[in-house]
């Protein structure tokens, strides 16, 4: 079956909108201050070809169908006519006040620079709804330059920040769209020469998984969600050397503090409903997610089953069915998940040389070591780019994870250069060379039922556990000359 994306982003610009710097000077002090306001929407259309409409035929060889009907005694073809139509309009509203004072001392020597930035994040769903709301997020960051021999030839930078991120739009895209599908099924009594069906009757009621309501933002995003946030350290000294030639080193430490994930948490609800003798509960395992921290308790609103009224009526998270719900706090040890962990350590040494009027040149070389259990919003191995991953999807998918990423070039070098000829006629290149990436392999999960449902995607094959990059090193990349 093929499917039909159109998707088209906006960004909204007026006098509200955009960045705002505001600079005061003194005799040791300049003051900045100011904001930025983004009002982004993402508007995606996803449907079958054919108007969101596909036929599947299948040859019918007896036993019910998914709807738990039985065609007519001598069908021997039946029609499946499934519906799907996920879209809306998505806005990402995102703004940060930020201020900071940086002053001059030791006879102008020492530059220092603190500041903070006030971030806030209002993320919609297809409704122009609020999904997520974080406001009042705070980022603190210091920097300072120190002239080493009063000079003005060498400096010693140091700085250090925490740096906050929006939630993809695709978050929002993905669990809080109007989704529609469902599909009916029919005797098909033949197939014209054009391709068009000729449908008998139907069978059985209709099967929907989702009836184009928004889902309860309550029901899938945790009450106490954070942004993404990360922590970054560096230190460096440059030199000049004569009129030409300068050379510096770099050292970079990351830390990433907490991510946002879409997690099930199937497993979870299961054991909680029966600690609490909720007995007609039932989670598929892929039934219910929820947008998370990893690693972080979990509150929700779940519709156990059993209600106030005692009806035992089970719904689903996403049908907009009007239950009593009730406040779950699932504890880290509850959903079996591992915080998302991501260090990233670099050394660069670097040497240039500016042009004499005959030629000029750069080379650097970094050394530098990326790990843990979380890459970024992408799952690379698998081509996944949505900006929420399946990494977190089931506890067992975690097992394994942590190691090297696929990021980890440990050994990086780069040259480049041109050559005047004439004043008006440069020669330049550039040559690249890279250590290769760690090398991982999936698998089905031998035992976990649930993660197992998830395809090839745990770090088990052949029944035993292949932790990520514990295949080595592939051989790294070929010299790229331009």
């Amino acid at each position: 079956m093929a499917s039909v994306t159109n998707d088209r982003d906006t960004r909204k610009a007026h006098w509200v909108d955009g960045r705002y710097d505001f600079t005061l000077r003194g005799i040791s002090h300049r003051v900045r201050f100011g904001y930025d306001w983004e009002d982004n929407t993402a508007h995606p259309v996803n449907q079958y070809s054919g108007g969101g409409v596909a036929y599947v035929y299948q040859t019918y060889t007896g036993g019910a169908l998914t709807n738990n009907a039985t065609p007519p005694a001598g069908t021997t073809q039946i029609a499946q006519v499934l519906n799907f139509r996920v879209g809306g309009d998505f806005r990402v509203i995102t703004g940060a006040f930020y201020a900071e004072d940086s002053i001059r001392l030791l006879s102008d020597r020492l530059t220092a620079t603190a500041g903070l930035r006030s971030e806030s994040f209002d993320s919609r769903n297809g409704q122009d709804q609020t999904f997520i709301k974080m406001r009042d997020r705070y980022a603190p960051r210091f920097s300072a330059a120190y002239d080493v021999g009063g000079d003005g030839r060498s400096k010693l930078r140091a700085s250090a920040g925490r740096y906050l991120l929006q939630i993809p739009a695709m978050a929002s895209i993905l669990m809080a769209g109007a989704q529609t599908y469902y599909w009916d099924y029919f005797v098909l009594n033949s197939i014209g020469p054009n391709g068009a069906a000729n449908l008998g009757p139907q069978v059985g009621s209709r099967v929907t998984i989702a009836n184009g309501a928004v889902p309860d933002a309550a029901s899938i995003v945790n009450a106490n969600i954070a942004p993404m946030a990360q922590d970054e350290f560096s230190i460096g000294y440059e030199r000049t050397l004569g009129k030409l030639w300068k050379w510096g080193v770099a050292a970079t430490y990351r830390d990433l503090q907490q991510v946002v994930e879409d997690a099930t948490i199937d497993a979870a609800l299961l054991k909680y409903a029966k600690a609490r003798g909720y007995t007609r509960f039932a989670a598929g395992g892929s039934d219910y997610y929820a947008l998370t921290n990893p690693g972080k308790p979990v509150a929700v609103a779940i519709n156990l089953g059993e209600d106030a009224n005692k009806d035992g009526v089970v719904n689903k998270q996403d049908q907009g069915a009007d239950v009593t719900k009730e406040k779950v706090l699932l504890t880290g040890a509850d959903l079996g998940l591992p915080p998302a962990v991501r260090k990233y350590f670099s050394v660069a040494f670097k040497l240039d040389r500016v042009s004499d009027g005959k030629w000029f040149g750069q080379g650097s070389y970094v050394w530098l070591h990326s790990y843990g259990n979380y890459e970024g919003t992408v799952f690379s191995e698998i081509g996944q780019r949505e900006g929420i991953t399946s990494l977190f999807d089931q506890p067992g998918l975690t097992d394994g994870t942590f190691g090297d990423l696929p990021n980890d070039r440990r050994h990086v070098f780069k040259v480049n250069g041109g050559y005047h000829l004439t004043k008006q006629f440069l020669v330049s290149g550039n040559a690249s060379a890279q250590s290769g990436r760690p090398i991982s392999a999936l698998g089905l999960y031998p035992t976990d039922a649930f993660a197992r449902a998830n395809g090839v995607l745990s770090r088990y094959v052949g029944g035993g556990l292949f932790p990520r990059g514990a295949g080595g090193e592939r051989r790294g990349s070929r010299p790229s000359v331009r």
